[in-house]
């Protein structure tokens, strides 16, 4: 009896999909298998009337998520880039206090001493007040649009994990961010549920409690 190419599960020689996760199967091969296990196998699946018809996707989650996973994808780049760009968001804010501490001390000699500051040294300070605040917008933005990628591609994974159901839909995992209230406690949900069934040595079924959640998720 062959097996799911997709899902691994047993599928009968005359069906043309698979009943568990609705793949279409190639040609059925010859695969030798003891009459025992193969009787075995018989009393625990049930007949299927129309085995040439795959099955709807009827099983669905809470917010209308198929039973039928999409691959898994890698979403490591994706964190790469948000960790990038918060890293530089991070180093053109620290500049930018240090530039504004050095306009400040600039103001107070044209207080204390005006015919000394030039205006030469004004322009100065205002260009170098405004490049690292525009450095910083640009790269918070970026992080903001890198970080729901990966949120979104971390919590789709979620399916493609040993059937694991996720509570809310990839969409709703970044549309949470931008609920007001909602976005105070939806957020920290999405998190916990992507590092709690993400964990690679606990089986499926254990993944939903089994894992503590760090402090600094709800950081």
């Amino acid at each position: 009896m062959p097996y799911c190419v997709r899902c691994g599960t047993t599928v009968a020689d005359e069906r043309t999909y698979c009943r568990n996760c609705g793949a279409q199967q190639p040609a059925a091969t010859t695969r030798p298998v003891p009459n025992a296990q193969a009787a075995s196998v018989a009393l625990q699946t049930p007949a299927d009337p129309n085995p040439n018809i795959p099955p709807s996707p009827t099983t669905q989650s809470s917010f209308g998520v198929a039973a039928d996973a999409p691959p898994y994808e890698s979403a490591a780049l994706r964190a790469a880039w948000a960790k990038v760009a918060l890293v530089t968001a991070g180093a053109a804010a620290a500049l930018s206090v240090l530039v504004t501490l050095n306009e400040i001390d600039l103001l107070v000699r044209l207080r204390d001493q005006p015919f000394e500051v030039t205006t030469q040294e004004l322009a100065h300070s205002d260009s170098y007040v405004r490049t690292p605040v525009t450095v910083y917008l640009g790269a918070l933005m970026f992080a903001v649009v890198a970080y729901c990628f990966w949120i979104h591609r971390a919590y789709r994974n979620l399916l493609a994990l040993d059937q694991v159901r996720p509570r809310f839909s990839p969409g709703w995992a970044i549309g949470w961010y931008f609920v007001p209230v909602m976005n105070l406690f939806r957020p920290y949900q999405v998190m916990s549920e992507i590092w709690r069934t993400s964990d690679p040595v606990r089986p499926p079924h254990e993944r939903a409690e089994g894992r503590a959640v760090s402090p600094l998720i709800g950081w």
